[in-house]
């Protein structure tokens, strides 16, 4: 460690009394990333203006969720596509009723099959 004349600052021995207050770890604004990131706020300010900011980023912000979740299923494949039809839906009480078997049938499927049991009847 040191001796007891001198602090250890970030690795570097400094007599008692003495600060360092401008070193190349904390140069304000003298980073050219820094001054790239705030011309560049800037610019999106002054072409979008502040109104459509907000817009701007809700529209990232969905285009990121429906990746998200596009990617989900791609690594999910046995969720089924489509919701299973509750008992409760008035097209799978009719088809119960004419007893049309509606497992693994869409909602076209089941409509057309009660179309040709009515036409037969």
């Amino acid at each position: 460690m040191g001796t007891a004349g001198s602090c250890i600052n970030y690795g570097k021995q400094l007599k008692l009394g003495t600060v360092e207050l401008w070193n190349e770890n904390n140069m304000a604004l003298g980073d050219p990333f820094q001054i790239l990131l705030i011309l560049g706020v800037l610019a999106v300010i002054l072409i979008w203006g502040p109104q459509k900011i907000p817009e701007l980023a809700r529209s990232i912000g969905r285009a990121r969720k429906e990746f998200d979740d596009a990617s989900k299923g791609l690594t999910n494949p046995l969720s089924p596509s489509q919701p299973a039809l509750s008992t409760s839906d008035p097209l799978t009480d009719t088809a119960h009723k004419l007893g049309i078997n509606t497992q693994g049938k869409t909602r076209q499927e089941i409509s057309d099959e009660i179309v040709r049991a009515a036409q037969t009847k």
